[in-house]
């Protein structure tokens, strides 16, 4: 059981964070004055807009699932300050034409235009609503679709990062989780994964599982691509009494023992990682075997192709099938 000491703690952890909330609640209340006084309302063609929305494809977008009108409207509502940000036409064009495809997505009794109005009474009372009847599992949802809105064709200005930032602080969503989900956007706007290390990659496919009505295909299949580490690749004229040491689709770290084998002919210890690549090898303690390491973590996948014994760690979502083909493109090179 939990002693006296433990609860105090614990009161002073809930009341910080309660005073984080109320703070947050407050700066945000202050951008949102300034935005009423100094904001400028763009020209609509709304007509436009709706043609320009019919391009946007969101099927699947969870907000299709929230049944509460009221929590829809404000919903869209916080999204649509974002284009009061903004002063550039070109761009709330844009921003207003996916957020329409949200609204069409939502089934809202609302048009755009009558949003954008009702956007324009947000106050803190408003806020403390959304952050209060958002539920948990939309509230990510919400800060990714507000992170694509604000860097549509080109970046976030000043103001609409700090905007984001308050609104992930009342909902729960800082540090590395909006992190997370600003890498997941950048990527999803850029379709490119070249350069990314591991850690990121791994992070940008756990979000594509949650958020896989943003995420290509092609952009998920190159990002588990590059996850892929060939551990192993011994032929059989190079070793002998070769034997996995780790299961077919085993979680491996860095340093676990994935398979043991003895060399066909003598080499000196420099020699020995000859028919690997980016592999840890160490002389085993016994008859001359030789131990393979894992470089890296993720899943192995174990195979025979032409001769040879193959070992790739990549990502848990990966198949056997598609690393064979990848390898016969040549791609451990």
């Amino acid at each position: 059981m939990k002693d006296l000491l433990d609860i105090q703690r614990e009161i002073r952890r809930l009341e910080d964070g309660i005073r984080e909330i109320a703070q947050g609640l407050a700066a945000l209340q202050e951008d949102l004055e300034e935005m009423r006084s100094t904001a400028r309302t763009p020209e609509t063609d709304y007509e436009r807009i709706e043609m320009l929305s019919g391009q946007i494809r969101l099927e699947g977008h969870p907000l299709g699932s929230l049944q509460d009108e009221r929590v829809c409207r404000l919903y869209l509502e916080m999204l649509l300050h974002i284009v009061r940000l903004d002063p550039k036409q070109e761009l709330a064009e844009r921003r207003l034409a996916w957020i329409q495809g949200l609204n069409r997505q939502a089934g809202t009794e609302r048009t755009l235009e009558e949003l954008y109005i009702g956007s324009l009474q947000i106050d803190s009372r408003s806020l403390d609503e959304f952050a209060r009847t958002l539920p948990e599992t939309y509230r990510e949802c919400f800060l990714v679709d507000a992170l694509v809105i604000a860097n549509l064709w080109g970046c976030a200005n000043g103001e609409i990062l700090e905007y984001l930032a308050g609104l992930g602080e009342i909902l729960g969503v800082t540090g590395k989780k909006l992190r997370r989900l600003s890498l997941f956007v950048r990527t999803v706007l850029c379709r490119s994964v070249s350069g990314m290390e591991r850690a990121d990659l791994e992070e940008i496919l756990e979000a594509a599982e949650n958020f896989w009505y943003y995420m290509e295909a092609e952009t998920a299949r190159r990002a588990v691509e590059e996850l892929r580490h060939v551990a192993v690749k011994l032929r059989d004229e190079d070793g002998e009494e070769f034997r996995w040491k780790a299961l077919q689709g085993q979680i491996v770290e860095p340093g676990s023992i994935i398979a043991v084998y003895k060399p066909k002919k003598p080499k000196k210890k420099k020699d020995m990682g000859s028919p690997f690549w980016g592999i840890q090898i160490e002389d085993g303690s016994q008859h001359g075997k030789v131990l393979v390491k894992a470089g890296v973590s993720g899943t192995l996948y174990q195979f025979r192709m032409n001769n040879t014994n193959y070992g790739v760690i990549g990502h848990r979502t990966d198949r056997k099938e598609a690393i064979k083909e990848w390898m016969k493109k040549g791609g451990d090179y």
